[in-house]
């Protein structure tokens, strides 16, 4: 966060850096997978770690307009954090992570028993 304030302080153009987080649990990061028997594609992604195009999309409307005027475009996803939030964006974070675990337990074992 220092980097970034320094470099907006530092700067002689009138926009600033802005530092956004995607991640998280969001409609678009919590979308279910379906079982391998389905043989469905997923609406947000392409593969287990790669958002499709159309995220791709949505993720350069939102930093580089800072709107989100598509109908697909879910009001949960992204966030920009700075030096004033990033406690407060951890926090929620940790909240969410906690919530998910204890709202999906199936899918958590099913997790934990691929990595063991």
């Amino acid at each position: 966060m220092e980097i970034l304030a320094k470099a907006n302080n530092n700067s002689l153009d009138s926009d600033s850096i802005h530092l956004w987080d995607f991640s998280g649990y969001n409609s678009i990061t919590t979308e279910r997978v379906p079982e391998l028997s389905q043989k469905v594609p997923m609406k947000w992604y392409l593969d287990s770690s790669h958002y499709n195009t159309e995220v791709g999309d949505l993720i350069l409307e939102l930093m580089l307009n800072n709107t989100q005027t598509s109908a697909n475009i879910t009001q949960d996803f992204g966030t920009v954090i700075d030096q004033n939030n990033i406690e407060k964006h951890l926090e929620i974070l940790r909240t969410e992570q906690a919530d998910y675990r204890q709202k999906n337990p199936q899918l958590i074992q099913k997790i934990e028993k691929l990595l063991k």
